[in-house]
């Protein structure tokens, strides 16, 4: 579980670049933040029921993380949230999206220049990745994976291009 992530961060630890090639080339820009420790993790874990891939994240990947930001403008990116920056970030689109506070959905990660945050949604056992937006309803979101890991797995083989756009028609 996220071997393609962990190699990107091997490459731009704790902060680096990579060019991205394609039709359009540009610089993109990444900061990691260390794992969580095993003493944040279960404090996390009493107070809030996250998904335990999410909880990986954290603890094997980076608790919290900036992926992909364009740093020529500064309007495309993603920010994964880390262990103190989440209830923040859950109350904030909790209200903005208008949901339950019961809502088995946790948002994750905020798409830069846009109005929109990836959510797990925690209602299955495999959590599967919906991107929410205020604009449109919950039936109106758009799934982007069946899971954190295949999210992130897609995002870099996409160069972090919201590949699930180009599937939409």
């Amino acid at each position: 579980m996220f071997n393609r992530v962990i190699a990107l961060k091997n490459k731009t630890y704790p902060e680096g670049t990579i060019n991205v090639s394609g039709k359009n080339s540009w610089k993109a820009f990444f900061r990691w933040e260390k794992v969580l420790v095993d003493e944040n993790l279960s404090c996390m874990e009493k107070t809030f029921h996250h998904p335990s891939s999410y909880l990986d994240f954290l603890s094997k990947v980076a608790n919290g993380a900036l992926l992909y930001y364009d740093i020529e403008y500064g309007q495309w990116g993603y920010e994964v949230f880390s262990l103190s920056k989440f209830p923040i970030k859950q109350r904030y689109w909790t209200e903005n999206l208008v949901l339950p506070n019961t809502t088995p959905l946790l948002a994750f990660c905020e798409l830069y220049g846009e109005n929109t945050v990836l959510m797990l949604d925690t209602s299955e056992k495999v959590q599967r990745v919906v991107e929410a937006s205020c604009f449109y309803g919950p039936s109106d979101w758009i799934k982007v994976a069946d899971s954190l890991d295949e999210w992130l797995d897609l995002l870099i083989l996409n160069n972090g291009a919201k590949y699930w756009e180009s599937t939409l028609e």
